[in-house]
């Protein structure tokens, strides 16, 4: 199922939670690219750099490889990856609101 063609967050075998990437940072102001050669997407905001390999549980944060405890995916078309992992690399803080099962993003730190 798509909402409005950006896809929908979903909840992957590793119990996190994976959002669609560009739908997201562009959301924040970052810029998106994807290389379909390498499969790799890059986030740009500020001076922070972030590339994403598809299928592989390592980002690049300028420069600084970070292990994820799970794999950026292709799903419909779009690329998703852990909301965590994507959102702390530039800045943000998630809250996990228990009650109504939904994670929020108050704003940077």
């Amino acid at each position: 199922m798509k909402e409005e063609g950006f896809g929908v967050s979903f909840i992957d075998s590793n119990k996190r939670t994976l959002i669609p990437l560009r739908k997201h940072m562009e959301s924040i102001g970052a810029v998106v690219s994807y290389d379909v050669s390498s499969r790799v997407v890059k986030v740009i905001k500020n001076d922070i750099t972030v590339k994403v390999a598809v299928g592989d549980n390592v980002i690049d944060i300028n420069g600084k490889k970070v292990t994820m405890d799970t794999k950026a995916i292709i799903k419909d078309g779009r690329t998703y990856i852990p909301l965590r992992a994507i959102f702390s690399a530039f800045g943000y803080d998630e809250k996990w609101h228990g009650s109504s099962h939904t994670v929020y993003i108050p704003g940077q730190l």
